[in-house]
């Protein structure tokens, strides 16, 4: 079945990528936690992101969000007002469209709700992408590696908002293979009412690609007809 859509849903985040968090009028440093690196063995598979406390672990191995990260606080973001607003297909129904600012370099692709960069040089590379869905999942939506690799620079901060709040969720995994770039995540989820949610799904290959995707997510239009 799937999940009622309002006439119009748009995802306001700030920063996820901050480095000072605010909560009344106290002053707390934000949870960028450098120390906290997941390795993973060749010949092996898991999924990204990975955090210590194993409570927020689904059976399906996606991670809630912590329900105690300090609110996300204004930072210096890319400005989207210069970028192209795209639209999508959704899901394959003609009546809901979604619709993005990304820098100019992304253009939509043939999968819903998926936007992709040229893809990279590197003989190993992938195309930076960032994709939206609609899903019941209670976690961040998460991606699977297999082989060796490690997740470092993983922080989260939650966005309050008048729809609800909006939690975000940014980390790096690196490849043992030298030849391989770092892939620089950011994750999201949304509450859509009754009972579903707005994923978000960003990997690139910089740091500044991946703050530009947390400056898009305040872009994002679901609308109806």
């Amino acid at each position: 079945m799937r999940t009622p859509v309002q006439l119009v849903y748009r995802i306001g985040v700030l920063s996820a990528l901050s480095t000072a968090c605010t909560g009344g009028t106290n002053h707390r440093q934000a949870r960028v936690d450098t120390a906290l690196v997941f390795v993973q063995p060749s010949g092996s598979s898991r999924g990204f992101p990975q955090v210590q406390d194993s409570s927020r672990v689904l059976p399906d191995g996606s991670v809630l969000p912590d329900p105690t990260a300090p609110p996300c606080a204004p930072a210096a973001l890319p400005d989207t007002q210069g970028w192209p607003r795209s639209s999508n297909a959704w899901s394959n129904d003609n009546q809901r469209t979604l619709s993005v600012r990304l820098p100019k370099t992304f253009s939509p692709v043939s999968t819903p709700g998926r936007w992709e960069q040229p893809r990279s040089a590197t003989p190993l590379g992938f195309p930076s992408n960032f994709s939206v869905s609609i899903s019941r999942s209670r976690g961040y939506p998460s991606s699977s590696f297999s082989g060796g690799v490690r997740q470092v620079r993983f922080y989260e901060c939650k966005l309050q908002t008048p729809r609800g709040p909006i939690q975000v969720a940014s980390f790096v995994v690196e490849w043992s293979i030298a030849v391989a770039l770092p892939t620089h995540f950011v994750v999201a989820r949304a509450p859509l009412p009754p009972d579903g949610a707005i994923s978000v799904l960003g990997e690139a290959h910089d740091s500044l690609t991946q703050a530009e995707f947390v400056a898009a997510l305040r872009t994002i239009v679901l609308s109806q007809r």
